[in-house]
């Protein structure tokens, strides 16, 4: 005991009622010389040195114990600018039963444990502050997950089940978790899935698919799934998959019921342009017909340029019943049909014309595809005619390209014996050209007349329908 007395470190002292030094160990007498710079020994009076700093909590220490309490304090001291933490201990040594004459301090200075303490209450502190804002975040996704409308999961890399926020119809969510994903998915789209799935967890790439659900076999619904990778915040490995899943049955079936109208209408669309075809052949036929009784030769060439502009319209019609989008034509194609249709109508004596094409392979609507047939019906039928009285071989040239300002400028032009230079296009005559003037008119579109080597006509018109 006296050992322990003198080697453990700490300041002790016995103290009489009235103050007076009974016992000290080695410690005490260093701490008090330091402050004094006297020697501590025996007999010496406390109460003589009462400026202590500590006086005042001191006496009423001593006091509590000569009374019988056993007193425990912590109290930081500044010493030379520094704050010490002291852990200061008040014994009663007891003379008899009821009374104590004699005190045991000690003394021991607890800095360091009791900044190790608060650096781990202040740890504790923040550890659990970490957990209740965690517990708030978790909480507040979970809400959020839970109430959302989608099916939100999480797949392992062997496609398991590790999450749903809500159940299938027909299972409880216990056999649900665990389960293999696949097994819910229909087999034509297992193929697509899993190609998916494994981009996903290999490559990390995020997707997007439909597929059709399947529970026990029978087909339930349509899903839009999205798929994205969950990476290791450590290591950045991808580890598992999180999707989403949005039931689109009802899209589904509004998008076949349309297709089906669409298709419903393109069959009646190109039934009607069938027909169109037809009745204007049987036109074209009668008048072909009417023609072959009349022996006036101006009337015969009349009743053929009405022919051949019924057969413009009607390789319209036929060119869209065959088309996979009944409401355009290729434009290429469609001036081919007509200028080949004029060549073959005006028999062998034209056989040495040639028509050269340098035209854009566009499509164009309808209804724009109408005025161009018919315009470049009535101005290579104006060539055929008139352009080589005298002449075996001759060209005919159709140039047709697209502007970025969205229309089409179209040059019609022979080498033929052209006409007079004192001949203006306001000044032509003939049906024919005046028919293309209205057109072009109609289409809010310009027209021009080039007469050198030949005559080429400049045609622009605007394809954008709100402008014609």
């Amino acid at each position: 005991m006296n050992l322990l007395f003198h080697t453990d470190g700490k300041s002790r002292l016995v103290l009489n009622y009235d103050w007076t030094v009974i016992y000290f160990n080695l410690e005490i007498a260093k701490a008090f010389f330091n402050l004094y710079r006297q020697t501590f020994q025996k007999g010496i009076s406390l109460k003589d040195y009462i400026d202590l700093p500590i006086s005042p909590f001191f006496q009423e220490s001593f006091i509590s114990a000569l009374e019988g309490e056993e007193i425990q304090r912590k109290k930081m001291i500044e010493i030379e600018g520094s704050e010490f933490w002291f852990q200061f201990s008040f014994y009663p040594f007891w003379e008899s039963v009821n009374k104590s004459n004699q005190v045991l301090y000690v003394c021991e200075n607890i800095t360091e444990e009791y900044n190790r303490e608060q650096k781990n209450i202040h740890l504790e502190k923040d550890r659990e502050y970490r957990e209740s804002y965690l517990k708030k975040s978790e909480d507040k996704w979970r809400s959020l997950i839970e109430s959302s409308p989608n099916f939100i999961f999480t797949l392992d890399k062997h496609f398991t089940i590790t999450y749903i926020n809500y159940t299938i119809s027909g299972l409880k969510l216990k056999d649900i978790i665990g389960s293999n994903y696949l097994k819910y998915v229909q087999n034509e789209d297992l193929p697509d899935v899993i190609k998916y799935l494994n981009e996903c967890l290999q490559k990390g790439l995020v997707r997007e698919f439909e597929i059709r659900g399947s529970v026990k076999g029978q087909l339930t619904s349509w899903f839009l799934v999205r798929i994205a990778p969950i990476r290791n915040n450590l290591s950045g490995e991808i580890e598992s998959i999180i999707a989403t899943a949005s039931e689109i049955t009802e899209r589904k079936q509004i998008e076949t019921e349309v297709k089906e109208s669409l298709e419903e209408k393109e069959i009646l669309l190109k039934e009607i342009h069938h027909r169109v075809k037809n009745n204007l052949q049987i036109i074209s036929s009668l008048l072909s017909l009417q023609s072959n009784q009349i022996e006036d030769e101006r009337l015969i060439r009349i009743f053929q340029t009405n022919i051949a502009r019924i057969k413009s319209i009607s390789i319209l019609h036929d060119m869209l019943n065959l088309s996979t989008d009944p409401s355009k034509v290729s434009f290429k194609e469609y001036l081919k049909l007509i200028t080949n249709y004029l060549l073959m109508i005006h028999g062998n004596n034209k056989q040495g014309i040639k028509i050269l094409f340098e035209v854009d392979d566009t499509v164009i609507p309808i209804d724009l595809a109408i005025y161009f047939g018919l315009i470049v019906n009535e101005l290579v039928s104006n060539s055929l005619q008139y352009a080589f009285p005298d002449k075996e071989e001759g060209e005919i040239t159709i140039q047709a390209k697209l502007t970025p300002k969205n229309s089409i400028l179209l040059d019609v032009g022979d080498n033929g014996i052209g006409i007079s230079h004192e001949i203006e296009l306001e000044n032509i005559k003939t049906l024919g050209l005046k028919l293309v003037q209205m057109l072009v008119k109609q289409m809010k579109g310009n027209l021009s007349l080039e007469k050198k080597s030949g005559l080429v006509f400049h045609i622009s018109l605007p394809i954008d329908p709100k402008k014609n």
